[in-house]
């Protein structure tokens, strides 16, 4: 049991320190530095696509340089969303992890006097 629960903290910790890690890192200039990189392959690749758009699909090929480009374009928004989906992941998985709460801590019958009767003042 306690080493179940050694298991649990850490892996909490490990998603906690992941998504800590990763939010940092987007502020850096090195993320900085690739985010531009791939912003201008994202928009080379979307003149392309408009190109391609203007131009009549005649032949197969056509078709797939068409779909090959639009699967680059998906490729680039997914890469440039990196960072916001593992911070998603690692957050969902420490909001998905259920933790017991130490009896000391639960919330137990008031030793105050009952919750339902009114005293003199109305209240």
């Amino acid at each position: 049991m306690d080493q179940e629960r050694e298991e649990l903290e850490q892996r909490l910790e490990e998603a906690r320190r992941t998504a800590l890690d990763v939010e940092e890192g987007k502020t850096s200039r090195y993320w900085a530095h690739i985010k531009a990189k791939l912003q201008g392959w994202l928009k080379s690749e979307q003149k392309h696509l408009d190109i391609l758009n203007a131009r009549l699909i005649r032949t197969p090929e056509d078709a797939e340089e068409r779909n090959d480009t639009v699967k680059r374009i998906a490729m680039l928004h997914q890469v440039l969303g990196i960072n916001e989906t593992i911070i998603e992941e690692n957050l969902n998985m420490i909001g998905g992890i259920r933790v017991d709460i130490p009896d000391q801590f639960k919330k137990r019958h008031s030793f105050v006097g009952n919750p339902h009767e009114t005293s003199s003042n109305g209240r």
